[in-house]
């Protein structure tokens, strides 16, 4: 069996790069806060346009998000936009 690319990860608890090179989010596992949270994706940095948003519901367990098909695909590289999340890891190739 053959594989289409090695996954790899990025643990972030604040705002910033996933990867800074072109990449695809492939997976997220979230540690949620006490409060209502999001978390955005952006393309490039921090003005770049939204990929991807999902609001993280307060207090809930761990949450993984598997994305679907080939992931989401960043061009300029994934920036994440964490709101009252205490962590989120990124799966990414």
């Amino acid at each position: 069996m053959a594989y289409m690319s090695d996954l790899q990860s990025t643990y972030r608890n604040n705002d910033g790069f996933v990867f800074t090179g072109r990449t695809r989010i492939k997976a997220i596992y979230v540690s949620p806060d006490t409060g209502v949270g999001s978390i955005v994706l952006r393309d490039g940095g921090v003005s770049g346009s939204v990929l991807y948003k999902i609001d993280v519901p307060a207090g809930s367990s761990a949450i993984y998000m598997s994305l679907p098909e080939d992931g989401i695909l960043f061009k300029n590289g994934a920036y994440a936009d964490l709101t009252t999340v205490i962590s989120a890891t990124f799966f990414w190739a």
